[in-house]
């Protein structure tokens, strides 16, 4: 890992837990089923990555959930 990404384990420590923090850990916690431990190791960047999959699935959940109403 380079030395200039951070890991979400640094956000943590700066003591004010923002919300988009919390939902981004409770996202990989339940639809990824990453432990907690293990998020707090990973990179920003890849985190970045995986929550617009996230977030691209859930809009396509959402279209999908749309049509059939």
């Amino acid at each position: 890992m380079l030395p200039f990404q951070k890991k979400i384990k640094e956000l943590m420590n700066q003591g004010n837990l923002d919300d988009n923090l919390v939902i981004i850990i409770d996202d990989l916690m339940a639809l990824r089923h990453q432990q907690y431990s293990e998020i707090l190791k990973m990179p920003i960047p890849l985190v970045e990555k995986i929550m617009k999959r996230i977030n691209k699935e859930k809009e396509d959940m959402a279209k999908a959930m749309k049509k059939k109403s």
